[in-house]
């Protein structure tokens, strides 16, 4: 990876990255700047619609419960993503874009199931079914779409990871901790994060200071998730003597559907 500047009269025009898959920057696209402004509203109108992403969240509310432990895990999930996608822009890592995409909806499912692993006696079998989920998944991927031992090895690891989570989660009987929920939070915005630095690069930064771009874009996804979130609570605090419980459940029951869809559409997609 290499970091290149293009300055015109001592003043700097555009940054960009040159790397082994990208190796050549047209110096007419220095030209097309865009304001701070523009780049948080693309991070705004991307978590908009972002289905996957606000289902992730709306799941990571649902096991969070109260508000107190939901700012503990969305702070956990915004570190996350700010870290993988500040290291994908910039280079210092590679992520295979289908398999991150696959495993987005993957993560949808786990906080889902973990909302019945924990008052259920069936966590160990809640885990082994995942476990055995994503590794069949990648088993497929590797013989008949060409993925790599790597990738391979990607599937393997987050099936060791959910039968891991869920285990936990079932022997506690109750929710984890403040530092266990900002941790696990803040895995899965690793994940989440490359998806968003996919999308990032995807719109052509290269002209951009790396910097205004990133810092911009970041901000509007927070201050978009922030808002869903705060759509979200307050829903739920002004109905929280109306439902029935088995609206949680159902919801539950819902983003597990959904984000076991999206695992398996995308791995083979």
């Amino acid at each position: 990876v290499h970091f290149a500047r293009l300055y015109d009269d001592n003043e700097l025009v555009g940054e960009a990255l040159v790397t082994d898959s990208k190796r050549h920057w047209r110096f007419s696209a220095a030209d097309q700047r865009t304001s701070f402004g523009a780049w948080l509203r693309l991070g705004i109108e991307h978590i908009a619609g972002g289905l996957d992403h606000l289902a992730f969240v709306g799941g990571l509310l649902l096991v969070a419960g109260g508000l107190r432990r939901s700012v503990i895990a969305v702070t956990g999930f915004t570190l996350g993503h700010s870290i993988s996608l500040a290291a994908a822009v910039i280079g210092y890592v590679r992520a295979n874009v289908s398999i991150i995409e696959a495993f987005i909806g993957f993560t949808i499912v786990l906080v889902a199931v973990e909302y019945f692993a924990r008052s259920s006696s069936a966590a160990r079998q809640y885990a082994a079914i995942l476990a055995v989920v994503a590794m069949l998944a990648g088993l497929f991927a590797f013989a008949n779409l060409g993925i790599d031992a790597y990738g391979l090895l990607a599937y393997a690891g987050i099936g060791l990871f959910a039968a891991c989570y869920l285990h936990y989660a079932g022997n506690q009987r109750t929710a984890f901790s403040g530092s266990g929920l900002f941790t696990v939070a803040a895995v899965f915005g690793l994940i989440h994060g490359f998806g968003f630095a996919d999308f990032l690069m995807e719109t052509g930064i290269e002209g951009q200071s790396l910097f205004v771009p990133l810092l911009g874009f970041n901000l509007g996804v927070e201050a978009g998730q922030l808002l869903a979130v705060v759509i979200a609570l307050g829903i739920a605090y002004a109905l929280r003597d109306r439902l029935p419980a088995t609206v949680p459940q159902a919801i539950a029951a819902m983003l597990t559907g959904i984000g076991l869809f999206w695992f398996l559409d995308r791995t083979i997609a």
